[in-house]
């Protein structure tokens, strides 16, 4: 794990299962798992990105909206099983989440016919608290080695967001 893009929250290793318990954080971004060790350890790895409107220019206006991407990776080469990773995220003060558009895909894998467009969010525990502004999901899957899941949603800015507002401006 390259340390320069991480701080361990918890680190706790249970030899006489030979699992291993550990929550990574970026940013505001935090995946946690177990991990079994079959041939190489997990390198855990995640990526957030957001984009606007490619037409849209100058500082962000009231009504605008945000696409997040949030994407967790297994980048080991071979052997590797990263299970039981839950994400979450809390989201700035000043945006709010727009129903309907939080999507879990599977978008990399060993072959193209392995990816899922889709994995229905019920069986991701999705849930967002609305009081403390937190998506939480659980991924329903082991996370192989070499493959990505992408949790991604779209944000809109509202008018907490402009100077002199709620959200400090």
């Amino acid at each position: 794990i390259d340390s320069s893009r991480w701080s361990f929250v918890d680190d706790k290793v249970n030899y006489v299962n030979n699992d291993r318990q550990i929550t990574i954080q970026f940013g505001n971004v935090q995946a946690s798992c177990d991990v079994e060790f079959y041939g190489q350890p997990p390198k855990p790895n995640a990526y957030k990105s957001v984009q606007r409107d490619s037409t849209a220019t100058g500082n962000l206006k009231v009504g605008e909206k945000l696409h997040y991407d949030v994407k967790v990776t297994n980048e080991a080469e071979v052997g590797s099983i990263w299970k039981n990773v839950t994400i979450t995220d809390k989201l700035p003060v000043g945006l709010e989440l727009v129903p309907g558009s939080v999507n879990l895909a599977r978008t990399k894998a060993a072959s193209a016919s392995d990816q899922i467009a889709s994995i229905p969010l019920s069986s991701a525990k999705y849930k967002y608290d609305f009081a403390t502004r937190t998506i939480s999901l659980e991924i329903p899957y082991y996370v192989l080695n070499s493959q990505a899941y992408d949790l991604t949603y779209d944000l809109v800015v509202d008018g907490t967001a402009i100077a002199g507002g709620a959200a400090g401006g």
